[in-house]
Formats: structure tokens, C-alpha cells, sequence
């Protein structure tokens, strides 16, 4: 699936921070770690519908092997449901 963001297309999936860590048995904790990010902010974005800064979003993209995209913070679930 190709997604925008800052004016280029990503391909990725879609999937949710929480839904990510759940299914890789990650906890916040250790993910905060991976992405050099304290542990309150990155519960804040996990559990809250705070959006993490741009460069924040591309280490959870990158982290995240591209299945947590930048535009799964601003996007809800059922609006990626294909045509």
C-alpha cells in the first residue's frame, strides 16, 4: 500500500502503534528504548491520541520495520479499508 507523507508516497502497512507492540510482544518500555524516546512519551502516543514529531515518527517507522507509518497516528483503522 502506498501512503503519503510529507510530500513523497511511503509504501507500508497499516497498523497501529498498540496494535504493533501487542502483536510483536513488545513492551512500551523497551520499544521507548529502540527509538531513543522516554518511556511517558512514548505511552503518550501508544495509549493517547498524541502524535509524535516528525523525526519521532520516522524512527517508529523505521523501528517498526514500515508497519507503523506516519500516517497511522492521524488515520483510524477502519479508514484503510480498501475500495
Amino acid at each position: 500500500m502506498y501512503l503519503w507523507y510529507n510530500s513523497v508516497f511511503i509504501l507500508g502497512g497499516t497498523m497501529i502503534l498498540k496494535d504493533y507492540l501487542r502483536q510483536n510482544m513488545v513492551s512500551v518500555n523497551k520499544f521507548a528504548k529502540l527509538c531513543g524516546v522516554p518511556t511517558p512519551n512514548m505511552a503518550s502516543y501508544v495509549y493517547t491520541n498524541r502524535i509524535p514529531r516528525k523525526n519521532i515518527m520516522l524512527r517508529i517507522f523505521h523501528v517498526t520495520g514500515k508497519k507503523v507509518t506516519p500516517n497511522d497516528f492521524y488515520l483510524g483503522k477502519d479508514e484503510f479499508q480498501s475500495d
